[in-house]
């Protein structure tokens, strides 16, 4: 859009005010001085690596974030132009700053939209086999409910139960009569953010094991304004079945979960969308539910079985 605002400033057109025209006029640089823009170069797009979905530079900076927006790259663009080292870590400071003024922007586009390229489209699902995560570690129980924590820890809150943790963190229990062969469940949970941070999440969980690889995720992106079924930890968000949706990422939301061994899917039901997914073939039981959220603090109802 750039070469569209710079050739309407060639000849002596205004920009259009029916639209927003993210260009700038850049007329400037080619006398070697700088270009004022209002919105900071940005980029995504859904070919690109996983790790580098999206990207925004302002300045000598460049901020570069992966599909889930959960994991960010930071460049001295200037010093680095290759983008050969990852100052993310060494430039915490610098990071945040970029990361809320990327979380603008990008807020910005998807409530513009056009949303229709989305909201009209199918619901997005993947065939691919889903990667593995390193195990978690040993995680804590402070609630007295959950005999299986790993990665996190759980503690009691007004809204029930609130899972925290840096990495991915899972909170299971056994249920009194697993299922198998053809039978059919539906449970009930809600769940919202605890916190004001760039990622938010929060899932509901099940399988036959109480392993992060094979439990099947199934709940709301919340940072990433979607929900989604997925198998297996974070790494796989957007490799199973999501769907975009709008919503106030401070809200609570209430999920329905339907496990049907018969028909072989999961299907969730939450707010005004419906998502459904195959189970894989190697799941013939469901011995555990659970929570699951990745590097944030949520809250969680208990889960009911309503069926």
């Amino acid at each position: 859009s750039d070469i569209f605002t710079t050739l309407l400033g060639i000849v002596g057109i205004d920009t259009p005010k029916d639209r927003t025209i993210d260009g700038a006029d850049i007329r400037p640089a080619f006398k070697g001085k700088a270009v004022k823009r209002k919105v900071p170069l940005f980029w995504r797009t859904h070919i690109a690596p996983e790790k580098s979905r999206a990207a925004m530079r302002i300045g000598d900076w460049k901020i570069v974030a992966d599909e889930t927006l959960t994991e960010f790259q930071l460049y001295e663009i200037e010093k680095d132009w290759q983008e050969t080292t990852n100052l993310a870590k060494g430039k915490p400071e610098k990071l945040a700053e970029m990361k809320k003024k990327f979380m603008e922007v990008w807020k910005g586009i998807e409530a513009e939209g056009p949303r229709e390229w989305w909201e009209g489209e199918p619901t997005k699902t993947s065939s691919r086999k889903p990667k593995k995560s390193a195990e978690l570690g040993e995680g804590k129980d402070k609630s007295g409910d959950w005999p299986i924590v790993l990665g996190g820890t759980v503690t009691k809150s007004d809204f029930a139960y609130r899972l925290t943790s840096k990495g991915e963190a899972v909170a299971l229990r056994k249920l009194d009569k697993p299922l198998s062969g053809t039978d059919r469940a539906a449970f009930k949970i809600d769940y919202q953010t605890a916190v004001d941070t760039v990622t938010k999440n929060a899932f509901f969980c099940f399988g036959d094991k109480p392993d992060n690889n094979s439990l099947i995720k199934v709940g709301t992106a919340i940072g990433k304004g979607t929900h989604e079924i997925f198998q297996g930890g974070w790494i796989n968000v957007g490799r199973g079945t999501a769907k975009k949706a709008k919503f106030d990422t401070k809200q609570k939301f209430t999920a329905h979960i339907i496990i049907d061994l018969a028909k072989g899917v999961v299907i969730l039901e939450v707010d005004k969308t419906r998502l459904e997914q195959k189970l894989p073939e190697d799941i013939k039981k469901v011995s555990y539910i659970g929570l699951y959220s990745k590097a944030t603090s949520s809250d969680f109802s208990a889960i009911e079985v309503t069926k």
